[in-house]
């Protein structure tokens, strides 16, 4: 697992990808749009496969910076919150008809909240600060050419 953010570059990392087949394959190309000095604006990258302009919001590499240390900050604060009500449900003294049933449930909890505390602050690291404006096209790790399916052949991804 990489603790490290990802670089920002000049130009996004993240790739613009063309679902081609019906088994989940995609094209990708590489975004050329540099980011903006400040702030955000809108751009457009053409598609290899089927030609077309597809629209794109591309951040500066400081609103980027930015905005993966505002998530790593709620991630943390999460995180502790987290750990202090579990560390507070451990230590109560409960004397109610359930048992110990609200001490495990507040546990529970407390273990979920860490979980997604883990994954949005692993997603601050990955922020590459662009986002595709089109439906039709979405934007993929280098490399990333094939859909995840089950073991029934079907498909993970929304609407597929």
């Amino acid at each position: 697992m990489r603790l490290r953010p990802l670089p920002v570059g000049a130009t996004p990392r993240l790739q613009l990808a063309h679902r081609t087949a019906a088994d989940g394959t995609y094209d990708l190309y590489p975004i050329t749009g540099h980011r903006p000095e400040v702030g955000i604006v809108d751009t457009s990258a053409t598609c290899g496969t089927c030609g077309e302009s597809v629209p794109l919001r591309l951040s500066s590499a400081e609103w980027v910076r930015a905005r993966r240390h505002h998530q790593l900050l709620v991630g943390v604060t999460v995180y502790l919150t987290a750990v202090a009500a579990g560390a507070l449900f451990l230590t109560q003294d409960v004397r109610y008809d359930w048992g110990g049933v609200p001490g495990v449930l507040g546990c529970l909890v407390a273990v979920l909240v860490l979980i997604g505390a883990g994954s949005y602050f692993s997603e601050s690291r990955e922020e590459d600060g662009v986002v595709s404006l089109d439906p039709a096209h979405t934007l993929r790790e280098p490399g990333d050419r094939h859909d995840y399916a089950d073991s029934d052949g079907g498909n993970y991804e929304a609407g597929l």
